[in-house]
């Protein structure tokens, strides 16, 4: 299979917007004017990752816009970067305990690399594939087939009033019972990290062609036994809720 890896070049070159005009000194500034200068775009796959918490996609997009500009002058995609672990504390809210933790869990997720130069530490945003971000889609793509709406309104239009509300409720236990299944098993790390493991081995076994598209060949059957053995567990919560598990 062909992936290709998040395009922070792409992110760079769009990152900053500015949204107010240029005031001069005599205006009144409003409140609502007060700290709108900047946005930053989100890369969806990296929002929405199952295995970064809140805390640590808003580390990670804070060293992504921190690393975008330095005094004005637009930084590559590879270099070094610096920044403090107080100042990225103040900027986000939180403690400088979890910023550290973040930090580290990022790094050990191979989001980021680190360099300790003497009492500061430098960081590069890690730009190959990365295997928990490769998993988190393959996820997504899985709850999509099996938690899927799109034809759930033409399906009731086709039927009987009487028969409507049974296929509702059938409907909706069905995805209680996707919920229950899938969520917690997610989250366990004995479950993800040897998809995680296997998959990165695979990338480090991948070949990158011209267009910088890497050809994964085993991630097929990796995701085929990661959704297999999701789908073995939805089906014995339906069993075990239907009395009929064996």
């Amino acid at each position: 299979m062909e992936m290709k890896l998040t395009d922070w070049n792409e992110l760079h070159s769009g990152l900053f917007k500015n949204t107010c005009a240029e005031q001069l000194e005599e205006e009144v500034t409003y409140l609502h004017e007060v700290d709108t200068t900047f946005y930053a775009k989100v890369p969806q796959e990296i929002r929405r990752c199952f295995f970064l918490d809140g805390n640590a996609v808003n580390v990670l997009l804070e060293l992504v816009s921190w690393r975008m500009l330095d005094s004005g002058r637009k930084r590559e995609v590879t270099e070094w970067f610096a920044i403090n672990q107080q100042v990225m504390a103040l900027y986000l809210g939180l403690s400088e305990n979890t910023i550290c933790s973040k930090l580290k869990e990022l790094q050990k997720k191979q989001f980021i690399e680190v360099q300790r130069r003497g009492r500061r530490n430098f960081y590069r945003l890690n730009t190959t594939l990365n295997p928990y971000l490769v998993l988190s889609e393959a996820l997504h793509a899985f709850l999509r087939h099996v938690y899927s709406k799109s034809n759930y309104d033409v399906v009731l239009e086709q039927m009987e009033d009487l028969d409507k509300e049974a296929y509702r409720e059938k409907q909706d236990l069905f995805r209680e019972v996707v919920a229950m299944a899938v969520l917690p098993t997610i989250r366990n790390k004995d479950f993800y990290q040897p998809y995680a493991r296997r998959i990165q081995e695979d990338i480090r076994n991948a070949a990158v062609d011209e267009t910088g598209m890497l050809s994964l060949v085993n991630y097929h059957s990796i995701i085929l036994g990661l959704c297999t053995e999701l789908s073995d567990k939805i089906e014995r919560r339906v069993r075990l809720l239907d009395g009929t598990a064996s």
